[in-house]
């Protein structure tokens, strides 16, 4: 094996080579064997066997060499090389790289049945080994697994031990004892009562933290661990899908659809139930799949209707109010009875209070009369309560928002109800400031801001409409470059912007239209999503 000066490989020697025939070896007669004996396999000393498998004992003997910085095997005389290599197996190879170390030692496995089956195997094994994945020669570990993975995306793995330092003392104890010895973790049930009780309070904590993508990452990188963990102390499975709730609920309110779907269909398989139907149905229908998130929500009203459990059965009225297309469809009633029944039982109960709200939201003539005692009958007012009362839950706080859009739509302007108005304004800054990277949220906010601007121009109150449209444009700028929000975020707000555009121009105020163009064009050339043209043709349309 030569290299030459630009570092290029070049095998000589090749008269001595054999040509093999499928997988048929070649038997050289006795004394006629020829190469370097320090380099043959055992069954061709022993029996002039010459197959695949002897040039890959070869081929392992070389890279042991390199790697060792020492010769395979050592002796005084040919006739006592040729002895230590047909009766004992190779010491193993002692590097740095146990990977790198298994693949070599399997291809100097003394029975020629134990190396590889083939070359193309040793060599996929190889690339998997520069690639930083886990080897087939090597017996991996899920923590092993974890770390091959840090060192296949160290900025994602940086992030993940920041956050690990910062929830506890103990949970950095545990991992760094974790990291010295895995069988301390097998072997002491103390451990992993330890472990167990941190990685829940990580998911609990990041789950109460701003929907983010680096910490959805994060919950999933930290997923396997926390699996083995579960397993190993046989704790139910149902462990395992709240964990993957988390996980979800954390992407759905991040933008990531494609993880959230993923991690609720595990919830599905992990704890089945009428919740976890729902919530798979309403990210499919986040992603445009309306036909199979509607199959599930049927599904739901078939098999849990009847049921006595009562957070089934309201398990049931979000399947109803999911599938109902108009605000006096028959599915809005059915619900609507249901509804009744459990605010009868429990009138102060928050979530049944919402959804009486959304009721009443969508058609407030038809519910209007049927008011149930103990349970105010004004949806806005009920849900600005709900907001007030529970402003950790962006659920409520967005219901009210987009109900203060649809007012919006239905009336010229709000000036008969300015006060449910300002309290709305007030709820959409606060949740942009909690969730800033949640799609529906920044949409929600930007767009009720947005008609409350058009709102005071109509009324003729230029100059506070002039000095929210200044601060709604900061608010887009930041949003915009925020680095966690999403594309389906950025092109939400680009598609804003082009509306205010359009808005501007028919004003005829050219010098405010001709600073929001500069802003947009420089927008246009931070966004590398998958709608940067159709923009760029929008944004000429508008000249």
């Amino acid at each position: 094996m030569l290299l030459d000066p630009e570092g290029n490989l070049h095998i000589g020697d090749f008269g001595i080579a054999f040509i093999l025939t499928g997988n048929e070896p070649v038997v050289e007669a006795q004394g006629s064997r020829s190469g370097t004996l320090r380099y043959m396999a055992p069954e061709r000393l022993a029996k002039g066997v010459n197959t695949f498998s002897t040039d890959q004992y070869s081929f392992g003997a070389t890279f042991y060499e390199l790697a060792a910085g020492k010769p395979l095997l050592q002796a005084k005389t040919p006739e006592e090389l040729k002895k230590r290599i047909c009766s004992a197996p190779v010491e193993p190879l002692a590097c740095g790289e146990p990977e790198f170390a298994a693949i070599i030692d399997k291809c100097l496995s003394f029975a020629p049945q134990d190396r590889y089956a083939s070359m193309d195997e040793a060599a996929a094994d190889l690339q998997r080994f520069l690639n930083r994945e886990p080897v087939r020669a090597f017996a991996s570990s899920p923590w092993h697994r974890f770390s091959l993975w840090c060192r296949r995306k160290p900025a994602v793995a940086a992030m993940t031990f920041a956050l690990l330092v910062c929830a506890a003392a103990f949970v950095v104890s545990l991992i760094a004892g974790y990291v010295r010895t895995r069988a301390a973790l097998r072997l002491a049930e103390q451990n992993a009562r330890t472990a167990d009780a941190a990685i829940s309070k990580i998911f609990t904590r990041i789950s109460e933290q701003p929907a983010s993508r680096k910490n959805t990452e994060l919950l999933s990188a930290l997923l396997p661990y926390y699996q083995a963990i579960v397993e190993q102390r046989n704790i139910p499975a149902s462990r395992i899908g709240e964990a993957y709730g988390v996980i979800g609920e954390c992407a759905l309110r991040s933008g990531n659809y494609v993880l959230a779907e993923k991690a609720f269909r595990n919830v599905l398989k992990y704890r089945p139930g009428a919740r976890s139907m729902n919530q798979l149905a309403a990210v499919l229908k986040k992603q445009g799949k309306k036909g199979e998130a509607e199959k599930l929500s049927r599904q739901v009203v078939a098999e849990f209707e009847g049921a006595k459990d009562e957070k089934v059965r309201f398990e049931v009225v979000r399947a109803l109010l999911a599938l109902s297309d108009a605000p006096d469809s028959a599915e809005r009633s059915r619900a609507f009875r249901i509804l009744e029944s459990l605010l009868k039982e429990q009138p102060g109960n928050p979530e049944y209070r919402f959804q009486y709200a959304v009721l009443l939201g969508g058609n407030p003539r038809l519910f209007h009369s049927l008011r149930i005692p103990g349970v105010e009958p004004n949806a806005v007012v009920l849900l600005s309560r709900l907001a007030e009362e529970h402003p950790d839950d962006p659920e409520y706080s967005l219901a009210l928002v987009n109900l203060m859009l649809r007012r919006f739509r239905m009336r010229r302007n709000m000036r008969d109800a300015p006060d449910p108005l300002d309290d709305a304004l007030f709820i959409s800054d606060r949740m942009l400031g909690r969730w800033p990277n949640d799609p529906q949220i920044v949409s929600a906010a930007v767009r009720l801001h947005s008609r409350h601007i058009e709102s005071l121009f109509r009324r003729g109150d230029s100059v506070r409409a002039l000095k929210e449209n200044e601060r709604l444009l900061s608010i887009l700028e930041f949003q915009f470059h925020n680095p966690e929000n999403s594309d389906a975020v950025r092109e939400e707000l680009i598609q804003l912007q082009l509306r205010r555009l359009s808005m501007i121009r028919r004003r005829g105020a050219k010098k405010e239209e001709e600073s929001l163009r500069r802003k947009i064009e420089k927008e246009l050339q931070h966004y590398r999503g998958p709608k940067l043209e159709e923009f760029r043709k929008q944004l000429a349309e508008r000249k």
